[in-house]
């Protein structure tokens, strides 16, 4: 057993202990009548209502330790939630945390997590005030959100109307153009990583946006055209996002000019930076730090952009759970592992002059070869060339191989290029 407390595990500590540790500096508030360390705690909230919410982020699905520290990872898992809280035009007040974790986990690096999720927390003005933990196979988070409307009438999905503006407070496409830059296997600009690693938030637009009378509201952690996808469809009402209102940041434009990527794809599906998507009424205002986008028209409920469906477009435009198929995030791309046969991120070839495309074909199945190479060779490779909705505007390429029997390079059936980025997670979500 490890003698020192910065390189204990989970396991060498122990359940009650690890407890202790982590609300040990836990602050609290008048608001809050019984905190952790009993059964259950016990708030008092203003107006007798309490909004809430849950988010479950699994590593490897979520986050990736590779990618992120245990600070970012924590204060990741805390904005899911306190987003959510802010959309409805609440104002959160409390945690309650549920951790999954394997037992050779460093207990150093549950500390730091805590840590994060703290600091995330009291920007939100919210306190931990309790949850649970136990051991499991991989890192899990399951994260409650209290708030309170302080009076107000919760802002929902569906209230959108004909004429009503659209507008957004916070930043778009960031964490997507952060994802493409790790998915290549650097780490800078540093800006644009440490946008995915974890979301910059203004906790004060949701309740801001209700005071001035938005009618319906949404944070955007799938992306933009998926998420009001949902206003459009809670509202019955066409909402129509005007593109040239995308306030391109130079950071963006810089890492879509090295990728050749159209950055306003970013924008549009990437998911992860959980900015406030607000409705409010013509002649209403906007409140400081939110920009137009849009407008809410009669129609279908349905996403238009510039006035129709983009033609670039498949699927629901941004990340959704179950979708099936080839992974379509980087985390799950670095890993997948297709029947023996292994992947290699674009720009992340294991050897030196590797070409950006080439793919791992482990030993026995014969030496390593370079997409072009697998791609011209005759018989049973089949090549199907698959990339996506935009294939010209790659700025996420994995080649994944999948084998289907034998010992030989010969039985590789497929090969296939597929693109991610307008996804924008890690992994899937």
């Amino acid at each position: 057993m490890a003698d020192g407390k910065t390189d204990r595990t989970v396991g060498d500590i122990g359940e009650f202990a690890l407890i202790e540790r982590l609300v040990s500096d836990t602050p609290t508030s008048p608001a809050i009548e019984v905190g952790p360390g009993d059964d259950a705690a016990v708030i008092g909230l203003p107006d007798g209502r309490v909004v809430a919410c849950v988010d479950v982020l699994v590593e490897g699905t979520h986050f990736r330790r590779d990618w992120s520290n245990a600070i970012d990872v924590g204060r990741r898992v805390a904005a899911a939630s306190l987003s959510d809280i802010n959309a409805m035009g609440a104002e959160c007040s409390s945690l309650l945390v549920g951790l999954v974790a394997p037992g050779d986990l460093a207990g150093a690096w549950i500390m730091e997590a805590a840590a994060g999720l703290k600091e995330e927390a009291a920007s939100a003005g919210a306190l931990l005030i309790g949850g649970d933990t136990t051991q499991g196979d991989s890192i899990v988070f399951s994260v409650t959100a209290l708030g309170s409307l302080d009076g107000r009438a919760p802002v929902t999905r569906g209230g959108a109307q004909p004429g009503d503006r659209v507008a957004v407070c916070g930043r778009l496409g960031w964490a997507a153009a952060g994802l493409a830059v790790l998915g290549r296997g650097f780490r800078s600009p540093k800006v644009l990583v440490d946008a995915h690693r974890f979301p910059v938030i203004d906790y004060t637009c949701g309740p801001r946006a209700a005071a001035a009378g938005a009618t319906a509201m949404i944070d955007i952690s799938d992306g933009l055209i998926a998420d009001v996808g949902h206003l459009a469809a809670a509202s019955n009402v066409t909402i129509d996002v005007d593109s040239s209102t995308l306030e391109v940041a130079e950071p963006l434009q810089a890492a879509a000019a090295a990728y050749n990527v159209d950055p306003k794809i970013w924008m549009l599906t990437g998911g992860d930076d959980h900015a406030l998507v607000a409705c409010l009424p013509e002649g209403v205002e906007l409140p400081d730090g939110f920009l137009e986008i849009g407008r809410v028209r009669e129609g279908a409920a349905q996403v238009t952009v510039d006035g129709s469906e983009p033609e670039w477009l498949e699927g629901p435009g941004g990340f959704t759970h179950f979708a099936g198929g080839v992974p379509s995030g980087a985390g799950d791309f670095a890993r997948f592992d297709a029947r023996r046969a292994y992947v290699h991120a674009l720009g992340g070839g294991a050897n030196d002059g590797a070409h950006p495309l080439d793919v791992g074909i482990p030993a026995t199945l014969g030496t390593p070869m370079g997409v072009r190479d697998v791609v011209a060779e005759a018989g049973s490779l089949a090549a199907d060339i698959a990339v996506g909705s935009h294939g010209a505007l790659l700025a996420f390429v994995v080649v994944v191989i999948a084998v289907t029997s034998g010992t030989s390079s010969s039985n590789v059936s497929r090969v296939r290029v597929a693109d991610s980025f307008h996804r924008g997670r890690t992994s899937p979500r």
